[in-house]
């Protein structure tokens, strides 16, 4: 009789054959189509517990009503090494004993299973959360270690996930074959839906079905249930989540149920660049890393700031679009890196911060000439060896000062305000010096003067002579405002890098000034307002040691004239 009860048992519980519940994607016991990310190791720890009256039981040579108390203890381990392949290992046990209080009998075993899954995401939008992903997943497992009735299974599910944001539905459809005392096989179907109304919360249910093929017509006495909540936390390197549930059987009788309860984990293992920008940061002058340095998107408060260590590096969400890298310490002046020249890099850059002492810091007040009234301005600092800006500083529009820090040198400062005059004064900077220089500005007689007309700048590749068609859109966008404004003239002034000889160096430079040329003349500019200079190697605008540096260097500037 004891033997007879617990086979019992073991048939009211064949449904727990194998364990999907695998990766933090899908629902408890429905696969996603799509796999984890590439890299991600998922670690899934969950149980069911119920206890349950069943009546009209036999035990020894007695009829009554009994208690069944059951808990099914779950693991899942999976990895992803690929973004289209996730391989998994899953394991439950199950301890149950049922009887009253002056005798029971009891039942334990376990099985263990193998996993793998092919999924395909095809996507709708460009951040990934609009796509549809089929896939296909194949099993193999052992169940009932240890007893007699010990079995071998094994199978396919067909996959398929629907996921707009917030919102995903799960189906899955397959067969199994078993092998064993007895030999039979499964049809097993799945459905799942999920909806996360918040970031970390989200609402699961799924329906699974595992149903004997002999027995389809009686398809609804299989079908298991299972509601809950799902919380999830972490990033892109550390995942965690916490699951809530109960799993039900609504066609048994008596009426069964589960309470379900766990927890999951996931850890990157190959961190990947994409998305991301990673780097290091250095001084300039020793080119030793910098620790304690804040890297931030300037402007954005989604993109957390990211602070570097003692080796100098960082790593930071890259947004969409185009956006300005900032990079600051105390001890340092501040650097902007625009995105395209981190697009330029592959999403990886150096940045090199000169000290606060590593220069000269000017001081002054820019006021009116007649009345001494403040005035909000802008003061540039031109190098006059390079003729290039080196930074610029505006004065504050009510007490009209204005404090610069720039590297020793020979200085040229133009200070621009709207409504006067233009001014400049020269100045030779040396190492650490301190001066305080104020700036008095003539009234405009004309009035308020016209805002000067700025261009884009125009980059080009190692090696490149021709327009690429990515500058298209900015180059036309220079064609408007030359028509809007037809009686201004333009200078190309082309530069290159310092990588190979000076005289081919300036070849290309002219080369490239006059490729700027054609495109604008073949828009309707007239070449009549449009002149070409090369200047080689000889006007850098980065350090030509890092490739940052080359990339700013390989350029085209359009000056009005």
């Amino acid at each position: 009789m004891r033997k007879v009860l617990i086979s019992a048992l073991l048939v009211l519980t064949a449904a727990f054959a194998y364990n999907t519940n695998l990766g933090n994607r899908g629902t408890y016991n429905v696969y996603s189509g799509s796999c984890e990310d590439m890299g991600m190791l998922t670690i899934d720890l969950n149980a069911l517990g119920t206890m349950i009256n069943i009546q009209d039981t036999v035990i020894g040579n007695d009829t009554v009503t009994a208690q069944l108390t059951e808990v099914l203890p779950y693991f899942g381990l999976s990895f992803t090494p690929w973004h289209y392949l996730e391989f998994g290992l899953w394991g439950h046990g199950r301890y149950a004993t049922i009887g009253n209080y002056s005798s029971a009998v009891s039942d334990f075993y376990n099985d263990l299973g193998l996993s793998v899954k092919g999924g395909i995401p095809i996507y709708f939008n460009e951040n990934n959360n609009l796509y549809i992903a089929p896939g296909i997943d194949g099993f193999a497992y052992m169940h009932g270690l240890g007893t007699p009735a010990q079995s071998y299974g094994f199978g396919g599910l067909g996959l398929f996930t629907f996921n707009a944001a917030w919102f995903g539905i799960h189906l899955n459809g397959g067969y199994e074959y078993i092998t064993g005392p007895t030999t039979t096989s499964n049809v097993l179907g799945g459905a799942g839906l999920e909806i996360w109304p918040f970031k970390f919360a989200g609402i699961i249910v799924d329906g699974t079905a595992r149903i004997p093929s002999n027995d389809f017509a009686n398809f609804a006495n299989y079908l298991r249930v299972t509601p809950g909540l799902r919380f999830g936390f972490g990033g892109r390197v550390v995942k965690f989540n916490i699951n809530l549930g109960a799993e039900l059987e609504p066609m048994q009788t008596p009426f069964r149920w589960h309470a379900l309860a766990g927890f999951g984990l996931g850890f990157d293992l190959m961190p990947s660049k994409e998305g991301l920008i990673s780097g290091l940061v250095v001084d300039k002058e020793t080119q030793k890393p910098i620790e304690g340095a804040k890297i931030s998107i300037e402007g954005s408060s989604d993109i957390e700031p990211y602070t570097t260590g003692p080796d100098g590096r960082f790593t930071i969400s890259r947004p969409s679009g185009e956006y300005t890298l900032l990079a600051e310490h105390p001890d340092y002046l501040a650097t902007k890196t625009a995105s395209e020249l981190i697009e330029l890099e592959g999403g990886t850059v150096m940045l090199e911060l000169s000290k606060y002492s590593a220069g000269a810091t000017v001081v002054g007040v820019v006021s009116d000439a007649v009345d001494g009234d403040p005035i909000s301005a802008v003061l540039s600092f031109v190098n006059i060896s390079a003729d290039t800006i080196i930074s610029s500083f505006k004065s504050d529009p009510v007490s009209g000062y204005y404090r610069a820090i720039v590297p020793a040198g020979t200085y040229k400062v133009n200070v621009e305000a709207n409504a006067y005059k233009k001014s400049h004064k020269s100045m030779l900077l040396k190492e650490a010096d301190e001066l305080v220089v104020d700036f008095r500005l003539e009234k405009s007689a004309e009035g308020p003067q016209p805002k000067p007309l700025v261009f884009p700048v125009v980059y080009f590749g190692r090696g490149e002579v021709f327009v690429s068609p990515k500058n298209y859109a900015m180059l036309q966008q220079v064609v408007d405002i030359l028509k809007t404004n037809p009686y201004v003239k333009i200078e190309l002034q082309g530069n290159t890098d310092s990588v190979g000889d000076s005289e081919s160096n300036y070849y290309v430079s002219v080369k490239r000034a006059e490729s700027v040329k054609s495109f604008l003349v073949g828009n309707g500019i007239s070449s009549d307002r449009i002149s070409v200079v090369g200047f080689g190697e000889s006007r850098p605008r980065g350090n030509n040691r890092t490739r940052v540096g080359q990339d700013m260097n390989r350029r085209v500037d359009i000056i009005a004239l």
